[in-house]
């Protein structure tokens, strides 16, 4: 009788080890949180660049030197230096200079092609209020993917001890804040396009906003073959936009622009033009989804 009671005691213990909520520590708290979303932001990182972006670029349009009219000078005292030079320090010379050509403009940090690169990979259409650490749309993807692949056992069991239903909710919330944002954005945009007005200012700022990262920086002739084909390009009078002549700096100005007023506009469209019970449901949805789905194991 003792071997028999040992067994059922041990397929208990096994049984409530399978069933037991995954033990994920969550060190960072909702303040903490809030502050990560806010400083690892485009719209912060990018701010302090603004102000001489759209000084380089209204220089630019108005025809202004902007310290690149230097440049040829400098190409001709080092020619000047390269025929002084003997024969394998020129060899050496004209590899270094294959080797800068090779090297894209848009990888330096601090040139404006580098930084709008940059911020159209950050905003992403999985990720286009560009918030959170995620720098690439891979990261961004992947973290869809697995939001999408997690266990759904609606809750934890209750305990005696301590709350694994606030826990779950919790860890969830710090882990998936960003998703949990963009599917209320676009639950935002669905309500203001068929509720509100087909004019709302948010689901056209998310418009201009991508076709500010899409529209390509030389002319804009350059995306005639990636139409489609019920669109006839032919038809379309691609010279009188002069996309060409725009600065890639004011480019930069007006796609964080945009973005900056597409988060104004989804924190008005979600706390302010919503009612109370709509406030409510979007929160129970959210907490809901949270408690419903079981997080991965630490």
């Amino acid at each position: 009788m003792g071997k028999q009671s040992d067994r059922r005691e041990a397929k208990k213990a096994t049984k409530a080890a399978e069933n037991e909520e995954p033990v994920v520590q969550t060190n960072v708290g909702f303040q903490e949180l809030g502050q990560t979303l806010v400083m690892a932001s485009v719209l912060v990182q990018s701010a302090p660049l603004l102000p001489s972006l759209l000084k380089d670029g209204i220089a630019l349009v108005k025809g202004e030197a902007v310290e690149k009219a230097e440049k040829p000078k400098e190409k001709e005292e080092d020619k000047e230096n390269k025929d002084e030079q003997p024969a394998g320090d020129k060899a050496d010379g004209e590899k270094e200079e294959k080797q800068a050509e090779v090297v894209p403009d848009f990888i330096l940090e601090k040139d404006a092609c580098g930084t709008f690169s940059k911020i159209c990979s950050r905003l992403h259409f999985a990720n286009p209020l560009g918030v959170g650490k995620v720098t690439t749309p891979e990261e961004a993807i992947k973290v869809w993917k697995e939001i999408k692949g997690l266990e759904i056992d609606f809750g934890p069991k209750a305990k005696r001890k301590g709350s694994p239903g606030t826990d779950r909710i919790v860890s969830n919330l710090c882990t998936y804040a960003v998703q949990y944002l963009h599917v209320l954005l676009g639950l935002m945009i669905l309500r203001s396009f068929l509720f509100r007005s087909f004019f709302a200012c948010l689901p056209w700022i998310v418009i201009y906003q991508f076709l500010s990262m899409i529209l390509p920086l030389g002319k804009l002739a350059e995306i005639a073959d990636s139409l489609p084909a019920f669109i006839p390009a032919e038809k379309i009078p691609f010279d009188k936009v002069p996309l060409e002549k725009v600065p890639v700096e004011l480019r930069v100005v007006a796609t964080v622009g945009f973005n900056g007023l597409l988060h104004i506009f989804f924190l008005y469209e979600l706390l302010w033009k919503t009612y109370f019970i709509e406030k409510l449901l979007l929160g129970g949805l959210v907490a809901y989804h949270a408690y419903a789905v079981r997080p991965i194991d630490a």
